[in-house]
């Protein structure tokens, strides 16, 4: 997942775990043993949930989106196991 944007008056109602379900729920039906998201790296608050839901940073991303901006991310995983 790349982004994941929660408008502030819809914050705080689930959605946002309802989402991380739904890719969970993804990632065992395609057997699949982790899922990647990228976050800003200043959005605190983002962060403090993803890791609160067993993320964890693995790198820093920095990608020229052009006009002199630059997307300045970590890059954030969850593995989970595939049984076997």
């Amino acid at each position: 997942m790349s982004k994941f944007y929660i408008g502030k008056e819809y914050r705080g109602r689930s959605y946002a775990s309802q989402a991380l379900a739904f890719l969970e729920k993804l990632r065992k039906d395609r057997n699949l043993s982790h899922i990647w998201l990228t976050v800003n790296r200043h959005n605190e608050s983002s962060i403090a949930v993803y890791e609160k839901k067993g993320f964890r940073t693995v790198r820093e991303q920095i990608a020229d989106i052009g006009h002199g901006f630059v997307m300045d991310d970590f890059v954030m995983e969850k593995e989970i196991p595939v049984p076997h």
